[in-house]
């Protein structure tokens, strides 16, 4: 949940400190975040993201760093400032898919519970008692203060001739233009010469800037 949305139920429940979480399905909650600790966070440096907090009780967030072809192969860290997956281990993550065997298998991929063929080093020495390690296909990157941030999703990932471009961050920037009520990034075009489109929802009565398409 962003800060603005966050705010607004705020607004509803003045006597409330509002908390948003993340996590999935696999795992929930994973981290946590309070209303006044995103605004202290602030926009999240150079890659932007969603601040969702610290880990949980219990939790260890790791990132797999993202390759020049926008894949995650890089160890297993906590280094500050480092887009990739966000990896996770935690008791209550999942046990297993049910008959999802190659999900299942992508899903500990590179992680002390995988396939050892295709093991990555981590830097993790001490999880909690029956932690279990799952690949969330989220991806983001950690802050100096152990706050995880999230950038969108790794099937979203775009990679340009400069290399991999996560969405969030593009769509932060575009959402602060006056006049813009909403924006997506897409890519088009080959993968490795993707070029970035942003397409926008504008709000009521917003006028198209001089040389801009007008939408049909």
């Amino acid at each position: 949940m962003g800060e603005r949305l966050l705010a607004e139920v705020g607004d509803l429940l003045p006597g409330a400190v509002p908390h948003t979480p993340y996590g999935m399905t696999e795992g929930l909650l994973l981290t946590d975040v309070t209303l006044a600790e995103i605004r202290a966070a602030g926009p999240g440096g150079a890659a932007g993201g969603v601040c969702v907090g610290r880990p949980a009780a219990g939790v260890t967030v790791r990132i797999s760093a993202l390759d020049a072809d926008g894949r995650a192969t890089g160890t297993l860290a906590a280094t500050p400032d480092v887009t990739g997956e966000v990896v996770v281990a935690a008791p209550h993550v999942k046990d297993h898919y049910d008959r999802l065997w190659l999900t299942d298998r992508e899903s500990r991929r590179g992680t002390p519970d995988g396939d050892g063929g295709t093991r990555l080093r981590t830097d993790v020495d001490d999880l909690a008692p029956g932690a279990r390690w799952h690949r969330t296909g989220d991806v983001g990157h950690l802050d100096a203060d152990g706050r995880l941030w999230i950038e969108g999703r790794l099937a979203h990932v775009l990679v340009t001739a400069d290399g991999p471009v996560t969405p969030v961050g593009p769509e932060q920037r575009a959402q602060t233009v006056p006049g813009v009520r909403r924006a997506g990034v897409v890519g088009v075009g080959p993968r490795g010469t993707q070029q970035l489109v942003v397409v926008v929802e504008t709000d009521p009565g917003a006028r198209a800037a001089p040389g801009w398409p007008r939408p049909r």
